[in-house]
């Protein structure tokens, strides 16, 4: 049997079978050398070891060990184990002669990935139904169709470039898209070399496949250096940011009979260099690091040496390390370890609503360990070494792998179909807004949110008539911070314009805003973009962890727009929680205030220059809480929703914009009494969910308030 390996899955074995002839290395290479065999291994120890390496620094990473931030390198290693066993696996099999069979090879991909995966899937989504059960039990559900379909990169990739979704809880799911990048590349790499192999040229088989390989490198990793750079959170699940990491193994396992004629003492050199880059990468890596990118090269150029040095000669450097006992048998287990660790992780602390201590993690952690040891001996070995399916045709395990997948389909499926589906906090109709006259004042909201403290239920929330904005079309994001943007509403030959401007903040405003501006007659200009405060300060993306130069031309190309609107008033808003200071391309929490503060001065004098008034509309109180799901698995007791005024309100960071507006001569709105009583912030005020998702109010609930922001911000006659 030809044994089949991955990074992620157990067992290196490159052969079974001996090859037809010996490849024998050079006398140069052999003088003076102790090789203990002159063809390729079939069972490669230092590899074991490293796959429990990478294992070890992917879980204690997730752990949360202050020391190893960058425990993420972890899966980078898995990426060029597997490409240089199973492509080592092709190229044998095609240089014997025979024809690359791609059912063949995923037949023994069904075997091997197929069983574990889909017992850890299905056990984490009925585990999600019991343990937390609701919406979150429902978009884990809908997490594991796009995992058995090896596509639960692109799931993250969509949710990570949502500007809505950001703030999801991470999914006991998402570990699941490493496994989908292998997969993807899989899909092609075999039928390519197929393809190569067939080909009937004079030059060798492995100097086709070495250029083929190295394009394939060169160009995915400067994609990769790229991608990153212009939004780092989509290229950290893209296929091809990863492509050349894979390929790096495979040009390795082509490259074999070359390597094993480098000189015997290369092999410590190199493999002991690997595991010290490897090291290092998970040292001084961290979360703030532009990822993969060009940082991504040190823990793979770490593998490939480990590789290198195993390669030349067994038993010397490193492998003296990764031979050990324990290294072996976690290395055995690395499949089923990296399966269980993040749901055994994630499902308690959603349970509990909490973040679980690092000892917590640590006894979980144990509990996935213990997990895996029973799902290599009862699942993993006994399907991968069934005699009854390797004795019958490729198809008879393609299709057990094809059944696996429908029945994961089929499980997800249903639960997706019967659990709740978040209940929309934006409960609105194409009718006509309520009159403000009809809405409450600035105190009788604040007694209505006193009042709402204590009630259980959530009766059906009230309908309120959808002002009819296109609001997503009205806020900027990374493609578009300058340029013709439909945000003009209103009489635009009315006497006076009214302007909003900052980030997703003040977009929040816009349909309250907008209602009372167009009902007096008034011009209405939006210009928002998401993560871009008013104040006038470097902000540190997430999304591309450092700079945010789209930010700076927004808010150079708003302040000439608005200039030349000739504004009665420009209303300003920014969130304060989750955005920081931008300094060598990291986060600078520490100064963030300081910068904050200086920057929203800077900005009201600018604008007091080209308006008659300014006003800021002060920082929300935030959920701690996802809302929808939250009053949705709670509706017959809201009250589990509220949020702690302490954890909602940052009440420095308001005081200091309240002090900074009135010196400046503009004005403040303080938002807080009509989110908070006085100890709590409620999530449901006179029927209506106060929240969309922790960050942002709820259309509906700002269009209850229009009437006491009109009034607060002096817009009525």
């Amino acid at each position: 049997m030809i044994h089949l390996a991955s990074g992620l899955l157990n067992g290196n074995h490159l052969d079974a079978r001996k090859p037809r002839r010996r490849l024998l290395p050079s006398k140069r290479a052999t003088k003076g050398a102790d090789r203990s065999s002159s063809v390729p291994r079939t069972f490669r120890p230092d590899i074991e070891g490293l796959r429990a390496i990478a294992v070890l620094l992917v879980v204690l990473d997730h752990v949360g060990v202050p020391a190893l931030q960058g425990g993420y390198v972890g899966v980078d290693v898995f990426f060029v184990v597997s490409g240089f066993l199973i492509t080592g696996l092709l190229l044998k099999e095609a240089e014997r002669g025979r024809r690359i069979s791609l059912l063949w090879f995923y037949a023994r991909r069904a075997r091997r990935i197929l069983p574990a995966a889909t017992l850890v899937l299905a056990v984490t989504v009925v585990s999600s139904f019991a343990l937390i059960g609701g919406t979150s039990a429902a978009r884990t559900a809908e997490d594991g169709q796009w995992a058995a379909l090896f596509a639960s990169n692109f799931r993250e990739t969509s949710q990570g470039t949502d500007y809505w979704a950001s703030d999801l809880s991470p999914s006991p799911l998402q570990h699941y898209w490493s496994l989908a990048i292998e997969e993807q590349f899989y899909l092609l790499w075999p039928a390519l070399m197929m393809a190569v192999a067939a080909i009937g040229w004079r030059v060798p088989l492995r100097t086709r496949l070495t250029v083929l390989l190295a394009v394939t490198i060169a160009v995915s990793l400067m994609w990769s250096v790229y991608a990153t750079t212009e939004n780092a959170s989509a290229a950290y699940f893209s296929p091809l940011t990863r492509t050349w990491e894979l390929a790096a193994g495979a040009i390795l396992a082509v490259l074999t009979p070359t390597i094993m004629r480098l000189p015997v003492f290369l092999a410590a050199v190199t493999s002991v260099s690997g595991l010290t880059a490897i090291a290092a990468a998970a040292l001084t890596l961290d979360e703030y690091t532009r990822y993969p990118g060009s940082a991504a090269i040190l823990p793979v150029g770490g593998t490939i040496l480990v590789i290198i040095g195993g390669t030349i000669t067994p038993k010397r450097g490193a492998e003296v390390l990764l031979q050990c006992r324990p290294l072996q048998w976690l290395g055995k287990l690395s499949y089923s370890l990296y399966l269980w660790h993040w749901p055994v992780l994630i499902l308690p602390a959603a349970s509990l609503g909490t973040e679980l201590a690092m000892t917590t993690k640590l006894a979980f952690v144990g509990v996935a360990l213990a997990l895996s040891v029973v799902t290599f001996k009862y699942v993993e070995l006994p399907v991968r070494n069934s005699n009854w399916l390797k004795a019958r045709r490729p198809s008879v395990s393609v299709a057990f792998g094809a059944a696996l997948v429908a029945l994961s389909l089929g499980l997800t499926s249903n639960l997706v179909s019967i659990l709740p589906k978040p209940s929309p906090t934006d409960k609105v109709g194409d009718f006509a807004v309520a009159p403000g006259s009809d809405l409450p004042t600035a105190d009788e909201v604040a007694k209505a949110v006193a009042d709402s403290v204590n009630v259980a239920g959530w009766p059906p929330e009230p309908p309120v008539g959808r002002f009819l904005f296109n609001q997503h079309a009205c806020i900027r994001g990374l493609d578009a911070p300058t340029g013709k943007v439909t945000c003009s509403y209103g009489d635009a030959s009315g006497g006076e314009t009214v302007v909003v401007y900052g980030d997703s903040h003040a977009q929040m405003w816009e349909s309250p805003l907008g209602v009372t501006a167009t009902e007096l007659g008034r011009r209405f200009e939006v210009f928002s973009m998401f993560s871009c405060p008013p104040a006038d300060f470097s902000v540190y993306n997430a999304k591309r962890k450092g700079d945010y130069p789209e930010c700076k031309a927004f808010r150079a190309d708003s302040l000439a727009k608005i200039e030349a609107l000739h504004p009665s008033v420009v209303l300003i808003s920014g969130q304060r929680q989750g955005t920081w200071l931008e300094k060598d391309g990291r986060p600078d929490k520490e100064n963030t205030g300081a910068a904050w503060e200086e920057g929203l001065a800077s900005t009201i004098k600018s604008l007091s220059a080209i308006s008659d008034r300014v006003v800021v509309i002060g920082d929300i109180a935030y959920s701690e809480k996802d809302p929808e799901d939250c009053v949705t698995s709670n509706s017959d007791d809201v009250r589990r929703c509220h949020t702690q005024r302490s954890y909602a309100v940052d009440t420095e960071h308001n005081e200091m914009e309240k002090r900074v507006a009135e010196a400046g001569g503009a004005e403040y709105v303080d938002v807080v009494p009509w989110l908070c009583a006085e100890d709590v912030c409620p999530a449901v005020v006179a029927g209506y969910a106060t929240h969309k998702d922790a960050q942002h109010i709820s259309t509906n609930y700002a269009l209850w308030l229009r009437r006491s922001l009109a009034e607060a911000a002096a817009l009525l006659p």
